[in-house]
């Protein structure tokens, strides 16, 4: 048995300091007639005290690592740059558009016919994208869905009843809240003196019917980013 409890406890510390492969290279060997092999308590500390360091200099190392890859702010400078770059550019792919943006989900739509065909096809074009699309078939829905929801763009025709959408255009772009609330005007009027009235009613863009799907997409695309929605 062994002769000094304290060389038991400094054995039991050691094994704790020397990895599993040191013991199996230098045994420590304990046996009637043997004894224990007595290690200073004093050598025992300060190895202690190094594994110490050495472990506490790799937990820092683990924290500085993972702030590095957990700071966000390089990302959203990136993002930010790159979707102001696809603002500026004149013609804008689903494909940039939706990678630069949070999501279609977020965005919803307003369109505003009298034409029911028009108002369902205008609505599945962006339903695939997967936006919100609300419809009105005039003035009076307009206003009440204005109410009760939070807009992102409003895809307006001309042609509507009692109240035409240059009046409902220069309406909204005069009101102190919605001035700033995309509007386009997707009309069969597409003379030039239709269009100059139209832009000069407010409106941000004038798409003329029949349009090609690609064309509504991306003005729409182009509208939400530049407003910021």
């Amino acid at each position: 048995m062994c002769r000094d409890r304290s060389q038991i406890c400094d054995t039991a510390v050691l094994s704790s300091v020397f990895p599993l492969k040191s013991r199996l290279k230098y045994p420590i060997r304990a046996a009637v007639g043997i004894g224990v092999v007595h290690f200073p308590t004093s050598l025992i500390v300060t190895l202690t005290q190094k594994r110490q360091s050495r472990e506490s200099g790799a937990d820092e190392l683990r924290i500085m690592a993972k702030k590095t890859f957990t700071d966000h702010s390089f990302s959203r400078q990136v993002a930010a740059l790159n979707k102001k770059a696809v603002a500026q550019s004149k013609v804008v792919s689903l494909k940039d558009y939706r990678e630069v943006t949070t999501g279609n989900a977020s965005k919803t739509i307003l369109v505003v016919d009298d034409e029911l065909v028009m108002r369902n096809a205008i609505k599945r074009i962006f339903e695939k994208e997967k936006y919100k699309v609300l419809v009105a078939k005039d003035a009076m829905e307009l206003s009440k869905i204005i109410e009760d929801t939070k807009l992102d763009l409003i895809l307006l025709d001309i042609n509507l009843p009692w109240v035409d959408g240059y009046e409902l255009c220069s309406l909204l772009k005069a009101h102190p809240v919605l001035k700033h609330l995309p509007v386009a005007f997707v009309s069969g009027n597409k003379t030039e003196e239709d269009i100059k009235r139209g832009f000069e009613a407010g409106c941000d863009e004038y798409i003329t019917k029949p349009f090609e799907v690609d064309e509504i997409q991306n003005t729409v695309n182009q509208l939400l980013l530049k407003s910021g929605a």
